[in-house]
């Protein structure tokens, strides 16, 4: 019994480690994960590594190559642009129905201060305005309380985090991000659903408009990773 939920763990820690370099776009588009190397990297026999792959595929980061293994798939342009279409269809539906109820003081006041001043984030580090970026818009969808909402959005976020982490090295973004999220928080107590989903189309929409030069530097950014040429760091 223990031996197998060793094995469970294994198989859950691979799993967590290659999705993660996969959606960080730390292997390039059709990469090809080769069983040896990963059993030489993780210390593990090639059954988690197959399990955790299998698993990966199912999830759709990974294609099945018939008699040689798996290797990665990488968003095209066209999954991106559908991506950020679906989200938006989403979190509209967020905050019209926020703006539609209302907000309680909880919610509304940890955002109105998170987004309020673009100098107190200056410092921050670019992943951290990622990550404090998908913080805003997913506790918009908390406060909305649809679980289903929640869970396509998290799946969503989770894909694209690379592209937010680009997408703020552009310095202006941070001043535009700040006003397009407190114009969304303010039209949300205004009870505007109508102005609310025209800010949250806005800035969903800076972030879709930059969406190609995004996947040219992904791409590139990962055929340069020292792990695949063999560089040291």
């Amino acid at each position: 019994m223990a031996d197998t939920e060793n094995d469970m763990d294994c198989v859950r820690r691979l799993v967590r480690t290659l999705r993660s370099r996969i959606v960080a776009w730390e292997y390039p588009p059709q990469f090809q994960l080769v069983e040896e190397n990963l059993v030489q990297e993780f210390g593990v026999s090639r059954s988690p590594i197959r399990q955790a792959m299998t698993h990966l595929a199912a999830e759709g980061l990974l294609d099945r190559l018939p008699r040689r293994g798996f290797r990665v798939r990488q968003l095209h342009l066209r999954d991106v642009k559908e991506l950020y279409e679906y989200r938006l269809a989403l979190e509209l539906q967020v905050v019209q129905a926020l703006a539609d109820k209302g907000m309680a003081e909880k919610d509304l006041v940890p955002l109105e201060a998170m987004w309020h001043d673009p100098s107190s984030l200056a410092a921050k580090s670019i992943a951290e305005l990622a990550m404090l970026d998908e913080e805003f818009h997913g506790s918009l969808a908390q406060a909305h309380g649809n679980r289903l909402i929640m869970k396509h959005l998290a799946a969503i976020n989770e894909r694209l985090l690379a592209f937010r982490e680009i997408d703020f090295q552009q310095r202006s973004r941070l001043d535009t991000t700040c006003d397009e999220h407190n114009s969304i928080v303010h039209a949300i107590v205004a009870r505007d659903a109508a102005l609310a989903g025209k800010f949250l189309q806005r800035n969903i929409n800076s972030a879709l408009s930059n969406v190609e030069e995004v996947v040219v530097q992904l791409v590139a950014r990962s055929y340069l990773n020292p792990a695949l040429t063999g560089d040291t760091p």
